[in-house]
């Protein structure tokens, strides 16, 4: 039966402190990994900004680069144009010395890699800045060329193409020459690296940039390759008017890009940052984090269940102890009534003369007896309310006291806690205090007897007062009782005295330390 109900004990109490491990756990968890998700998010938001930055700032330089190289290619065209215009015929280009020099000194104003040819109205390259085969080379099925003799443009910035005549991916910037009379003499051309018009380098940033038509061929771009000539180039999102910043594909990858609009000459410069390396760094640290916290997660929940188990094991023992505590106070008051009972049935057959020393020593033993009971009932058994001990003290003797009616009693109780190690010598001396208040304090005529309880100045003090005929002095001289409240008084380390009140009667003064 112990064991159940200590069981049942023990599981009460662990189902109060193992629900706090658990939810205590889980909240710790739970904002650790709240945290970390604001402090990824938040890496993440920088690191987007920072590659929206980057495009943006890159779009602007392309934009203000391809304008500076299409007005160059502007005034180029325009100068040879004007040089034959001054020669005044367009026969016998190839072997004339001032027109190759002409086109060379022009073809200098040119990035880097650039050439400049002229092509006659039949698509054959008269003139050219870079040696010539001896063979011709026919261009007529060029794009840019069916653009002036087709469809009568003035000047034309033409898709990237693989050049036949430097062997190199450009893109080519094309105005037409015509006589007076509006007939098409030639074209001069342009063919400008794709690269050189960029002018800009990704770098480690690893930002992409293109130029592109608005029908999405390629114009040029950083890194450019020949697959790219042939596939239309698709913006990430609807054609801006002026410029936008989106997520989305580019050349195959989820990218931030940026894609400004460049008026006027019906072109798109476009940056782009692949996500996958514009977030690889908070990518890194989100999952190595990320596992390194899903271990601390694992070892916290695995200590948190071994916690749980060993407060439920240590709840159970305690609960054990107590209910044997408990129980082992029970049957010591149940014993010392027994004890008391025996007592009075054993005084009752002793000479009239000896039985108030058995009835005083059946009083302490219920005094004792008392103690345990209120040590077994109370919440907190390691203290004892010496205040609810008097009380019941007074409830159990009231009879007695109140002998012909005529007695008074006044308590003035403070609440007052003792320690186990005092309970005891302190209950027996507050017994042997009114015991002997009622023995020599109150008459046939009646009487009164005040007791107080009370803490001051670190001291516990417990006085009881009667109004007898003064017997103090004499009583402590010596006696039974006398010596046993000086044996008590010794175990608590406090100090007493019972001397006459100085209202008539006996005064007994206890204080002890109040600890």
């Amino acid at each position: 039966m112990l064991n159940g109900l200590s069981r049942q004990i023990g599981q009460a109490e662990g189902a109060n402190v193992v629900p706090l491990i658990r939810y205590g756990t889980g909240a710790f968890l739970a904002m650790l990994w709240l945290f970390f998700l604001a402090a990824a998010a938040l890496s993440l938001w920088l690191l987007l900004a920072r590659a929206e930055a980057e495009t943006q700032a890159t779009a602007e330089s392309l934009e203000e680069y391809a304008r500076r190289s299409i007005e160059i290619s502007d005034f180029v065209t325009e100068e040879f144009n004007a040089f034959l215009d001054r020669r005044g015929s367009t026969e016998g280009l190839r072997d004339d010395a001032a027109v190759n020099a002409e086109v060379r000194r022009l073809n200098r104003r040119l990035p880097k890699g650039s050439a400049t040819i002229f092509v006659s109205a039949r698509g054959i390259v008269e003139v050219s800045s870079s040696p010539l085969p001896d063979r011709p080379i026919d261009l007529s099925d060029r794009h840019w060329f069916k653009m002036h003799t087709e469809q009568g443009a003035t000047a034309y910035i033409g898709p990237a193409i693989l050049s036949r005549v430097i062997n190199r991916i450009i893109f080519t910037y094309t105005r037409s020459y015509r006589s007076p009379d509006g007939q098409l003499k030639g074209i001069v051309n342009l063919g400008i690296p794709s690269d050189s018009l960029i002018g800009l380098s990704p770098g480690s940033s690893g930002v992409t940039v293109a130029l592109l038509q608005h029908q999405g061929a390629v114009v040029a771009a950083e890194p450019i390759s020949t697959d790219m000539l042939e596939t239309p180039f698709i913006l990430p999102g609807p054609p801006p008017a002026e410029q936008q910043t989106v997520i989305g594909h580019d050349r195959g990858h989820w990218s931030v890009v940026t894609v400004k609009n460049l008026t006027g000459y019906g072109l798109y410069a476009v940056a782009a940052v692949p996500l996958l390396q514009a977030l690889a760094p908070a990518l890194w640290g989100v999952a190595l984090g990320g596992l390194a916290l899903a271990l601390l997660t694992a070892v916290m929940l695995q200590l948190s269940r071994l916690a749980q188990k060993k407060s439920l094991q240590v709840e159970q023992a305690l609960a054990d102890n107590s209910v044997l505590f408990q129980e082992v106070h029970h049957r010591v008051k149940n014993n010392l009534q027994v004890i008391s009972s025996l007592i009075r049935m054993q005084t009752d057959r002793l000479p009239e003369e000896l039985r108030p020393l058995m009835e005083q020593t059946a009083a302490r033993v219920r005094a004792i007896a008392m103690v345990h009971e209120q040590i077994y009932s109370a919440s907190t058994p390691s203290v004892v309310q010496l205040d609810q001990f008097l009380e019941e003290l007074l409830r159990q003797i009231e009879t007695s006291m109140m002998a012909g009616g005529k007695a008074a009693l006044t308590t003035s109780l403070a609440p007052v806690a003792v320690g186990l190690d005092r309970a005891v010598p302190v209950a027996l001396l507050a017994t042997e205090a009114i015991t002997n208040a009622i023995k020599h304090g109150i008459s046939e005529e009646g009487g009164a007897i005040a007791i107080t309880l009370r803490e001051e100045g670190g001291r516990n003090i417990l006085e009881v007062t009667d109004s007898g005929n003064g017997t103090g002095k004499d009583a402590a001289k010596g006696g039974l009782g006398t010596r046993i409240m000086a044996a008590l008084c010794r175990q608590i380390e406090g100090e007493w005295a019972l001397e006459p009140s100085a209202q008539g009667g006996t005064r007994f003064f206890l204080a002890w330390p109040a600890r």
